[in-house]
């Protein structure tokens, strides 16, 4: 398992690769966690996605995947979204 915590306004975002399946996590007031959620279609596919990184402003979702629409193996792929409370758009390799 792999876990990259990003410090964003003061709310604590945690990645985690489980299974090469992408969730999210927030920090709840008291700096526990929560139940993480799965981020589900179209950015969690069953294509052996993984290794996330979250842009800075946390519009941007860089990670590399096998789907369909790539050039083969392992390709970079970037989800955006206009606010962080949105969900994230179709990804664009």
């Amino acid at each position: 398992m792999m876990k990259k915590i990003i410090m964003m306004n003061k709310i604590i975002l945690l990645m985690l690769v489980l299974a090469l399946g992408l969730v999210t996590n927030r920090t709840n007031a008291d700096f526990t966690f929560g139940t993480p959620t799965n981020l589900e279609p179209p950015v969690n596919t069953q294509d052996s996605d993984g290794s996330p990184h979250i842009s800075p402003d946390g519009l941007s979702l860089y990670f590399s995947s096998g789907r369909l629409g790539g050039s083969g193996g392992a390709d970079l792929w970037v989800s955006t979204k206009e606010t962080t409370d949105e969900n994230w758009g179709t990804p664009v390799n």
